[in-house]
């Protein structure tokens, strides 16, 4: 079983107007995406295979994310 320290992924995601809505910040639905991508990768390391996200029941966003700006998304398990 890999420690906790061994299951740390960081993802880095600059972001493009392509990720945006009218107000210039990032959608919603492409955060949970990278949000889904970077706790994905560190459960694979504890799985040390294939895995899915079976559900999510609940997500706050406390500050938007504008274009230009750099998204860091860490994850642990």
């Amino acid at each position: 079983m890999p420690s906790i320290a061994d299951t740390v992924t960081e993802v880095v995601n600059w972001v493009f107007p392509e990720h945006a809505g009218a107000p210039g910040q990032i959608h919603g639905g492409r955060m949970m995406q990278w949000i889904t991508q970077a706790g994905t990768m560190a459960a694979g390391r504890v799985a040390r295979g294939t895995v899915v996200l079976g559900a999510m029941d609940d997500i706050d966003f406390l500050h938007p994310v504008r274009v230009g700006q750099i998204a860091i998304l860490r994850a642990q398990v």
